[in-house]
């Protein structure tokens, strides 16, 4: 039962963090080569993941971490792009 409902709140997870991924390129409009090539990375991590996760030994754990990696060097580099506006008085 344990291992069945880590893979269902991995999978989950991973699946959220794709889509948040993906929303925030297409609302900040950041779609460069840069951030085309972390959403391809975070694919592949999440495959690879995916793939090993129902395995008892294989790399599932550095899958993982490349998959985080390129999630939140892509959300920093999205973030780092917005600029701030002042409010303008009324």
């Amino acid at each position: 039962m344990t291992g069945d409902a880590h893979e269902f709140f991995g999978s989950t997870l991973f699946l959220v963090q794709l889509g948040l991924a993906c929303l925030a390129i297409k609302w900040l409009g950041g779609s460069d080569r840069h951030m085309t090539l972390l959403t391809g990375i975070m694919l592949l991590g999440g495959l690879a993941a995916a793939y090993y996760l129902p395995q008892s030994r294989g790399f599932e754990l550095q899958a993982q971490a490349v998959f985080q990696l390129a999630f939140w060097v892509l959300f920093i580099r999205l973030l780092r792009g917005l600029q701030l506006q002042p409010a303008e008085a009324a």
